[in-house]
């Protein structure tokens, strides 16, 4: 629009100078016609109608008062008079120019030889321009229609240089999807595409360094699960099968493959394991349980975890059935050398005593007497560890005479404290009793439940500090009843938690009583036997906590019949 507007303004100009040269020339003509005439009207007659003038543009002749006396549209019938702006060209002795809605004027004096004798004015309709300014439509619009067209193909040509690399592109990108290793962009260039095509490259590279690694550390992962001599089961949620290793299939007798997506209890319909794999997929540690076969014992672990595939646990289980075996082997000969050495510390016993009780020893050195109470001191040890391998020994093989009764465990905790004050009073110990909630009674052997007590709470005055206190704290529910020993003693060393009910296990700080580290086992399996819990949290120079936790009476007793 700027550019036709500017061919226009040019235009007008073009046609204001025609305008001034063709009214001079007319002008001329009729100021040498009246110079021989001396007749105005005459003088524009003869100059108008020359053969050789043509005319393109109106042309009026008015005389000074501005009566026309010529019109050369209507030359036999001149117009009245000239436009007000004409008579300016008489008084001003100059060119006038304007311009109205229709058309452009000029307005020139004629002069004679006295002065101005008339007034030429020369118009030209705004239409003159028409046929110019069409043809100049028609070449602007067909010079339109050809740029157009050329932006129109290089567009496409352009389009089809950006589209085609790009198409490339996303054929290389979709082979990348679908696992091609090998597939690289097809060419290389300067450009931004250029640069895409290198970061696809890249990536590919990346891609294929990782699935490499990925395979590698499958093929790892698939030698260890291979030569794992446990079985492994991955499952989840809802305890679906995910994934079983070599040996799980061996066991179970069936393939991966073939039971994936199963429910284990369709699999394994064995009511310990599944009621072990509910427990464990709701709680945050590890669970575990042995499980007694006809031909095999099984030890099951349930590790929780959290997985971008699915899994929500791993079931490992163990053969142990050899373990135990050599555990029983090993409790029947603890049992047989403790039975046969029974006799000969009674006898050592005896002889010892009757030695003491000789009159005749009143006579004898002090250092015989001193070696025959060490002999006596030495006897009551050993026969006290015989003692207690052989009530481990009943434990563990089942066959302590335990009888089960309902016992009233806070009677029992307050018993076990009053034969105990005598002791902790040596030591400025003081005990401190609560209860929580009712106390129900549990099923139990009155005699096995108050060693455990006496055993836990002598513990607790062999290793608590001078003028310290010993909470105890008794807590009951319609499920169990739960008995806490919290001392502030020196602690258990983090590294020897693991291991207090091992046998034998005495730990970095042994106690002065010089014990054979058979307490802390023999509680376990007494506890055990019960259907119940024991837990020990303990931190170095602050104190120990024991939890002892007991199924109330009535809740064990279906599976204690069955």
């Amino acid at each position: 629009m700027a550019f036709y507007a500017s061919v226009e303004r040019d235009l007008q100009n073009q046609l204001r100078l025609r305008l001034s040269s063709q009214g001079n020339l007319i002008t001329h003509l009729v100021e040498e016609h009246a110079r021989q005439t001396q007749n105005l009207k005459e003088a524009a007659q003869l100059a108008l109608t020359a053969p050789y003038l043509n005319l393109e543009m109106r042309v009026r002749i008015a005389d000074p008062s501005g009566e026309i006396v010529f019109d050369s549209d209507a030359p036999g019938k001149p117009s009245d008079r000239v436009d007000e702006q004409s008579l300016k060209a008489i008084f001003g002795d100059s060119e006038v120019r304007w311009s109205t809605h229709d058309g452009f004027h000029d307005a020139l004096p004629i002069h004679g030889l006295d002065g101005a004798i008339g007034i030429l004015e020369i118009s030209a309709p705004r239409g003159a321009l028409a046929p110019v300014l069409d043809v100049l439509n028609h070449e602007l619009l067909k010079t339109s229609l050809l740029a157009s067209g050329i932006g129109i193909l290089l567009s496409f040509l352009l389009v089809m240089t950006l589209i085609k690399p790009i198409r490339e592109l996303e054929t290389v990108a979709l082979q990348l999807a679908k696992g091609s290793r090998s597939t690289r962009a097809p060419f290389k260039r300067n450009d931004e595409i250029g640069s895409l095509a290198k970061a696809i490259d890249t990536m590919a590279y990346k891609i294929e360094e990782q699935l490499k690694q990925i395979e590698g550390e499958k093929t790892t992962l698939q030698a260890v699960l291979s030569s794992m001599i446990d079985g492994l089961i991955v499952l989840d949620k809802e305890r679906r099968i995910q994934f079983l290793n070599p040996q799980a299939e061996r066991s179970l007798r069936v393939k991966s493959q073939k039971v994936a997506g199963q429910l284990l209890e369709t699999v394994w319909p064995l009511r310990d394991v599944n009621e072990l794999v509910a427990d464990g997929l709701t709680q945050t540690g590890i669970a575990s349980r042995e499980i007694a076969l006809p031909y095999n014992v099984l030890k099951l672990f349930v590790i929780p975890i959290d997985s971008v595939t699915g899994a929500a646990a791993l079931l490992i289980f163990r053969d142990i059935t050899e373990v135990r075996r050599l555990e029983d082997l090993r409790n029947q000969f603890l049992g047989q050398v403790s039975h046969e050495l029974r006799t000969p510390l009674t006898i050592m016993k005896g002889y010892v005593v009757t030695l003491l009780d000789d009159p005749r020893l009143s006579d004898a050195p002090n250092d015989i007497k001193k070696i025959l109470f060490r002999v006596e001191e030495e006897a009551d040890r050993l026969t006290k560890l015989v003692e207690e391998l052989l009530e481990l020994s009943r434990l563990k093989s089942g066959r302590s005479a335990l009888t089960f009764a309902p016992v009233d465990v806070k009677v029992l905790v307050v018993d076990t404290l009053e034969g105990m004050k005598a002791h902790a009073n040596r030591y400025r110990i003081q005990f401190k009793l609560e209860t929580e909630g009712t106390i129900p009674s549990v099923l139990g052997d009155t005699r096995g439940l108050r060693r455990v007590f006496l055993n836990l709470i002598d513990n607790a005055i062999k290793y608590s500090k001078r003028e310290s206190l010993i909470n105890v704290l008794i807590s009951g529910s319609k499920e169990a009843v739960t008995v806490k020993i919290i001392d502030e003693g020196s602690g258990i060393p983090k590294e020897d938690l693991p291991h207090v009910f091992e046998r034998f296990f005495q730990g970095k700080k042994k106690s002065e009583g010089k014990g054979w580290g058979l307490g802390l086992p023999i509680v376990k399996e007494i506890v055990e036997g019960h259907d119940g819990k024991i837990r020990i949290e303990s931190i170095e120079e602050k104190g120990t906590s024991v939890t002892v936790t007991l199924p109330a009476e009535g809740l064990q007793v279906e599976e204690r019949k069955s």
